[in-house]
């Protein structure tokens, strides 16, 4: 998004002093548009667990295309965040999950091949394959 539009819904990363706030204020530039399907609770979350991932998958790990990742936890907030991540580096994803709790959120990469798998441990492995 370039720059917003008054009225135009938008969520940020508040940063120093959070945003637990009805209204605060953030550089245009920082700002990210809000997908209609996304209710404003939900869109609060996206910039911690997208940085969370962030760093771990890009910034800690250094992932390259090629590579394979197992993510733990991928129903979560950070979890479903590196799965997209990652995939969007080019490696291989594989996600683990203890069903029937969990399951893998619908928004992941389409150009995505899965397979599951369900071993004595009861543990369901989604392989994510880029492109």
């Amino acid at each position: 998004m370039d720059s917003p539009a008054v009225g135009d819904e938008v969520f940020s990363y508040c940063f120093p002093g959070g945003g637990y706030a009805e209204y605060v204020v953030v550089a245009a530039g920082a700002t990210a548009a809000k997908p209609g399907s996304l209710a404003f609770i939900d869109a609060a979350a996206v910039p911690v667990a997208g940085l969370s991932a962030h760093q771990g998958v890009v910034d800690e790990l250094e992932l390259r295309e090629g590579q394979a990742i197992l993510i733990t936890g991928p129903a979560g907030g950070v979890g479903s965040c590196a799965i997209q991540i990652a995939a969007a580096q080019g490696a291989t994803v594989i996600a683990a999950l203890l069903p029937p709790k969990e399951e893998v959120p619908p928004a992941q990469p389409q150009q995505v091949r899965d397979h599951l798998l369900d071993s004595q441990l009861h543990v369901c492995l989604k392989c994510y394959h880029p492109r």
